[in-house]
């Protein structure tokens, strides 16, 4: 018993470890299962390599200190300035304590994300970027609802709702997909 005890122990530990060699997902919390952040960080790398932009999701239990988000996008500005994302990137970040997603567009991006000319400083002044950015999210998670929805009709036992979170990070990908790579 105690080698069994000890074995899963050490399973569970290569696990953690797995999950946190990606290069696109941060998940300390381990709220993504090890496949789902594999299978996540993939697409994430392909994006990267179609077309330059670094995109990274971020898991975390609690939101920020108020300290450190007195201003709207306060904290996303710094996290994506620390994780080199402020202009060519991408930065996604749930909240677990509020179920909360928070999305940073960087700078050089956000003329194409908005689909409008003009500089990130212009475009968010106009509120062009914040009106791309929330039609953006709307579809996104209309789309993790739908597949949560489906997903809850055939599943085995009770889904948690914590699972859930994986469905939300599965349609931001693919969202930022269809947003940014080059359409065939």
């Amino acid at each position: 018993m105690k080698h069994l005890f000890m074995l899963t122990v050490a399973l569970a530990s290569v696990m953690v470890a797995r999950a946190g060699e990606t290069k696109h997902i941060d998940d300390v919390a381990g709220m993504l299962r090890v496949a789902d952040a594999s299978k996540l960080d993939g697409e994430l790398d392909q994006l990267q390599n179609d077309t330059g932009i670094r995109a990274v999701l971020r898991f975390h239990e609690h939101l920020p200190a108020p300290e450190e988000d007195d201003a709207p996008g306060l904290y996303m500005l710094g996290l994506s300035t620390q994780l080199g994302l402020i202009e060519n990137g991408v930065l996604a970040v749930y909240f677990a304590d509020e179920k909360e997603w928070r999305v940073w567009i960087g700078n050089a991006l956000a003329a194409r994300f908005a689909g409008q000319q003009g500089s990130a400083e212009a475009l968010t002044k106009s509120g062009a970027m914040h009106d791309a950015k929330e039609a953006w999210m709307e579809q996104v998670f209309a789309a993790a609802e739908k597949a949560w929805a489906e997903w809850n009709q055939i599943a085995h036992g009770l889904p948690r709702p914590e699972e859930k979170v994986r469905f939300e990070a599965q349609a931001l990908v693919d969202g930022l997909k269809s947003k940014f790579m080059p359409q065939e």
